[in-house]
């Protein structure tokens, strides 16, 4: 590349140069930003988990749930929580919600 003779030329190089400057910062601001974000996500979801981990544990709580606990957890969460106008009228055993 040739070197700038003319004013001109010397200050159209320098704007070329600070706004590429510019541009690469803006993308690896936006990066580290991502990452920043993900990162606390990630210590806050640990964090939840922990206390949960110790709930558990102050509880005496042993092992996974079997599937039995599990789908009379899904079955109770979806029962209480199903959309409105949802007719259930007569059918509220579990095993009409399928096996999970």
């Amino acid at each position: 590349m040739d070197h700038p003779v003319l004013e001109l030329e010397c200050v159209f190089m320098t704007v070329d140069y600070l706004l590429g400057i510019l541009i690469i910062a803006t993308v690896v601001g936006g990066i580290s930003e991502t990452i920043a974000k993900t990162s606390a996500e990630r210590d806050s979801f640990r964090h939840r988990l922990d206390n949960v981990k110790n709930y558990l544990r102050i509880r005496h709580v042993d092992g996974r749930p079997d599937r039995d606990h599990a789908r009379d957890r899904v079955w109770n969460n979806w029962s209480a929580h199903r959309p409105l106008g949802w007719n259930c009228e007569g059918d509220t055993n579990r095993e009409t919600f399928g096996n999970i």
